[in-house]
């Protein structure tokens, strides 16, 4: 797409704020937004440089020689991460399921704590996130990591550590 050919329009006028390290994951035609590092010295409400674990849905639509989008501020259930950024975040389907992914798995990151080796689901239907026990074959805490879905696996690949990975860089 050549953006200079499109008008951009948010006929809610509501965006996320300024951030990096977050996700973008796309399923069932929508984008959904998560986490990241804010620079809350640009918004009155945070008020520092924090990371977030924001949940945001974006609803693309071409009308009339216009990109309109839509963003929405979610409010999910369940067990909620933590605040995150630098995460991995990759849809997942049920297997023998149609062509429309079920869950989004989210791994990692890191905080002002350190880095992170926690894992979540998050069902697309009613955006509720569950914490997944992985036990001892939970990946080690790790940022910067990437990761891909197929055939009814998770590969993970790479990042860089924390706790007794400390400078690690994993391959």
């Amino acid at each position: 797409m050549i953006w200079t050919k499109w008008k951009l329009k948010d006929p809610n006028g509501v965006v996320p704020s300024p951030r990096s390290g977050h996700t973008l994951t796309f399923c069932r035609g929508l984008y959904l937004l998560f986490g990241g590092t804010m620079n809350g010295l640009l918004d009155i409400n945070v008020k520092k440089i924090c990371s977030t674990n924001e949940l945001w849905l974006l609803e693309p639509s071409l009308k009339s020689n216009s990109f309109l989008y839509g963003w929405q501020k979610l409010t999910p259930k369940g067990d909620i991460p933590s605040p995150r950024s630098n995460h991995i975040a990759v849809t997942v389907k049920d297997i023998g399921a149609n062509d429309s992914a079920s869950w989004i798995f989210i791994h990692g990151g890191m905080n002002e704590k350190g880095k992170l080796d926690d894992c979540y689901m998050l069902e697309l239907n009613d955006y509720r996130f569950t914490k997944i026990n992985c036990g001892e074959h939970c990946p080690s805490p790790r940022a910067n990591h990437a990761a891909c879905y197929y055939e009814g696996k998770i590969y993970m690949f790479g990042g860089n550590g924390g706790k007794t990975y400390e400078n690690s860089v994993f391959k």
